[in-house]
């Protein structure tokens, strides 16, 4: 396959952010739900290909398991009162006027400027809570 200029620069930063998210998973390692997450997607597919290589279809009803499991944990992720790392990244570029590069910032100095004002965020919310 070749690629033009574009195409080569998009792979390029493509490969770029895999190694910056892999360094930082490397250094903060995953959530527990996450990686229970993943751990049900995991056997989803592999019972999908248990099914298909086998044509057992009784394995289907292992499939609903693991799809409700992933839906259960899916959901209860998305309904988390914590805020994403991307919210973070932008209250800090929108509301502190602190510009976050990726491309010149460590991942160890990344993941501090998130869990600081992460942190100083929830501090700043119980206070207001107190208060009120």
């Amino acid at each position: 396959m070749h690629l033009n200029g574009n195409e080569d620069k998009t792979f390029t930063s493509l490969k770029i952010w895999e190694g910056i998210y892999d360094s930082y998973i490397k250094y903060i390692g995953l959530g527990e739900e996450y990686e229970m997450l993943l751990k049900h997607k995991l056997k989803l597919h592999q019972l999908m290909c248990d099914r298909i290589t086998t044509g057992n279809n009784f394995i289907t009803n292992y499939i609903a398991i693991e799809e409700a499991n992933i839906q259960r944990l899916e959901d209860a992720l998305k309904g988390s009162d914590e805020s994403t790392n991307e919210d973070t990244i932008n209250i800090l570029e929108e509301n502190r006027k602190i510009a976050i590069d990726p491309f010149r910032m460590s991942v160890a100095k990344y993941y501090s400027l998130i869990k600081y004002y992460t942190e100083k965020s929830k501090r700043e919310v119980s206070q207001s809570k107190r208060a009120a």
